[in-house]
């Protein structure tokens, strides 16, 4: 029961489709209701298992996920009639992505004022959100890299060694990347 409301609770407060794409530090132990901590894994959600009459999660299935590993994570997006809807045009996938849970950064090697506008019409840099160049992000003290990264949105004038940065420092503090 106790485990029932911790999922409920994780699920309300971060969102169905958030919860999935986060990675949780799991204790496995021998029995329910043990203190004894038989293993400690870093774990990804894999589904959700709900009651069929009142929608409460019953349990939730994990995919370990010690560091270093790599999972691939396939979304499907179909589009259905983008071509006479004026709903599905150029910002409103990303826009739909977002809806997912999923957060968008771009990282290019067009100059800051070129990645702004094209971030801008996908809806990917918004109000709040931090554009900065590649050598800018190469150059802050780790401390301060980390106090930003999240709220990057744009990274522009990149090149493949800042992405890597930026995405290490992403799976260190937990984030699930995918990179094209």
């Amino acid at each position: 029961m106790e485990t029932t409301n911790q999922i409920r609770k994780l699920v309300t407060h971060m969102g169905y489709s958030f919860f999935l794409t986060r990675i949780f530090d799991v204790e496995v132990r021998s029995e329910i209701g043990s203190g004894e901590v038989v293993e400690k894994v870093r774990a990804l959600p894999r589904s959700i298992h709900l009651h069929s009459g009142s929608d409460a999660p019953l349990n939730v299935t994990f995919i370990r996920a010690p560091p270093g590993t790599l999972l691939k994570v396939d979304i499907p997006l179909v589009f259905i009639g983008d071509d006479v809807s004026p709903g599905l045009k150029k910002e409103k996938p990303c826009r739909l992505v977002k809806l997912l849970g999923i957060t968008v950064r771009m990282v290019t090697r067009d100059n800051i004022s070129t990645a702004k506008v094209i971030a801008k019409e996908c809806s990917i840099f918004t109000e709040g959100g931090l554009a900065i160049e590649g050598s800018q992000f190469r150059d802050l003290p780790l401390h301060e890299m980390r106090a930003v990264i999240l709220k990057i949105q744009v990274m522009a004038r990149s090149l493949p060694l800042y992405k890597h940065t930026l995405v290490s420092n992403l799976r260190k503090i937990g984030e699930v990347v995918a990179v094209t």
